[in-house]
Parts: structure tokens; C-alpha cells; sequence
């Protein structure tokens, strides 16, 4: 069998029932009998890969883009692309076109305070301040990060407060692991487990570290970090 010239995309199919098939196009619109929803002009009975041949006759697959959309977007154009990125990221907030898949969650709760959290796939990372004089409650949802979990406990003034650590596996129901813990720097790796409870925080879902309400008008400040 003679191969094709170095470079080139044409060759002899591996398989007789493509033997002299024709490269066409199918449209992908709104069409007629659904005005809502784009679909293909005509029907597609199958789906295959283009190969082809370097000039030592190895097979390969051609790289190309590939565009995701939203088949039943509102409006007839312009199709719009699909956009990978967490569906709660902050201040985007056309969710038409955003695929919200592998998506990192952190979940807090706060009476007032401020709050701030970066997050990717491989670690979280999240501060948050008090109201005045008040309790402050941070619940993290740590799904797949279980190697270390850096916390520190900081205020702005007056008497210390204290902490602990509870933990859910359905961020409803909470068990407590670390009570009464001292002002400052707390690490927790898979085989630390807590003083209350022996158990590791690391092993469950759902992580809340609650401080008790600063003193007078102090608040306090969670620094807390896992991968």
C-alpha cells in the first residue's frame, strides 16, 4: 500500500464502507419546528473521527476547536459559546451560558463581618472579620481537600475570645471535635485530630470554626486555608 506524501490529510480509510464518502456540512440553528432550541437541519445518523497519516504511516486525530453552547439560549443570535467557569463567581452573572462543572463551593455563614475567599480545584483559601462585639461563624465545604488546614485566630483588642472546630457530612448536623480553643494558629493535617472528639476534621465534608464574640467593640478575624 503506497502512503501518502508527508503532511498531507489523505490516505486509504482503514474501514471499505467509507471508501469514497464526501466531506459536507450540516447546519446547527433554530429551525421551525422548535423556535426555542437550536438543533441540526437534518438528521445525523452517526458520528466519526477524522484520521490522518504522518509519512511514516502512523495514524492521528487532527486538533481542533471545539465550541460548547447552550442549545436552548434565549434569542435567535448570535449563538452564544459556553463559558467554563464557576457559577458563583462573583459578578458574573449570566448563567445561559456558564457551565458551572467542576466547581469548588465555600459555604459561610455570618451575622454582618466582612468576607473574602479565593478558591481553585486544589485549595481554599478564605478570611473573615466579625461584626462588633459579635460571634463569628465560617462553614467550609472542603470536598476532595484533605491534606492540611492551616487556621489562625486573630482580634482587634480587648479579651481574648475562644474557638472550636465542628464538622457535618451534610452541612445540617454538626459534631464538635475542638472546644475552647486559645487565640492563634491552629494546623491540622490528615492525622491531627481534635482534643473533644478524636477525629481527624480533615476526614469530613463540611468544616465550621466558630469564635465566641470579641469583647466590648473588638471583633475577631478568621484566616483559614486548606488544600
Amino acid at each position: 500500500m503506497a502512503l501518502p506524501p508527508k503532511g498531507t490529510a489523505e490516505g486509504t480509510p482503514t474501514t471499505s464502507s467509507y471508501r469514497g464518502s464526501v466531506e459536507e456540512y450540516v447546519k446547527f440553528r433554530k429551525i421551525g419546528l422548535d423556535p426555542l432550541c437550536f438543533d441540526f437541519e437534518e438528521q445525523v445518523q452517526f458520528v466519526a473521527s477524522r484520521i490522518i497519516r504522518d509519512h511514516t504511516g502512523k495514524k492521528g486525530v487532527p486538533a481542533q476547536a471545539v465550541y460548547l453552547v447552550d442549545p436552548c439560549q434565549a434569542g435567535q443570535a448570535p449563538l452564544k459559546t459556553l463559558t467554563l467557569i464557576p457559577t458563583n463567581t462573583t459578578g458574573f452573572n449570566n448563567a445561559s451560558k456558564t457551565a458551572g462543572i467542576m466547581e469548588r463551593a465555600s459555604y459561610h455563614s455570618q451575622s454582618g463581618g466582612k468576607d473574602s475567599t479565593q478558591e481553585d480545584l486544589g485549595s481554599i483559601g478564605q478570611t473573615q472579620t466579625s461584626a462588633i462585639a459579635s460571634t463569628n461563624v465560617l462553614i467550609l465545604d472542603i470536598k476532595n481537600l484533605a491534606k492540611s488546614m492551616a487556621i489562625n485566630i486573630t482580634i482587634s483588642g480587648g479579651v481574648a475570645p475562644t474557638w472550636g472546630i465542628d464538622v457535618s457530612i451534610d452541612n445540617s448536623t454538626f459534631t464538635t471535635l475542638d472546644t475552647g480553643l486559645a487565640i492563634g494558629p491552629k494546623q491540622y493535617v490528615e492525622a491531627t485530630v481534635g482534643a473533644t472528639l478524636a477525629l481527624s476534621p480533615l476526614s469530613f465534608r463540611f468544616i465550621r470554626i466558630s469564635v465566641t464574640a470579641a469583647a466590648a467593640a473588638n471583633t475577631s478575624t478568621i484566616l483559614v486555608a486548606v488544600k
